[in-house]
């Protein structure tokens, strides 16, 4: 298997990884009143769109512009773990 297709392989995983989470998260009933899941919905939906964006640029070779994202992404999720599972209810309000 050339490199190419291993890519090509990968893209298409990634394909079936996006719709399984997007219909894993269609599945989640959060309440308005909840701010922290409302953050974990925010920040999982940021990272999707970035991985699918990354995806679609490596897809058309466009491997700088879809590195430039790569820090996004990682920032966004450890963003989402420490304000998820670190910080108090009372900053999140805030």
């Amino acid at each position: 298997m050339n490199t190419d297709d291993k890519i090509l392989e990968c893209f298409s995983d990634n394909i079936e990884f996006i719709k399984k989470t997007e219909d894993l998260m269609l599945r989640i009933d959060i309440q308005g009143s909840n701010k922290r899941d409302m953050l974990l919905v925010g920040f999982s939906r940021n990272l999707l769109t970035h991985f699918i964006s990354i995806s679609f640029l490596m897809e058309k070779k466009l491997y700088n512009s879809a590195f430039a994202l790569e820090r996004v992404l990682f920032e966004n999720a450890i963003k989402l773990k420490y304000m998820y599972y670190i910080m108090e209810d009372r900053k999140i309000e805030r």
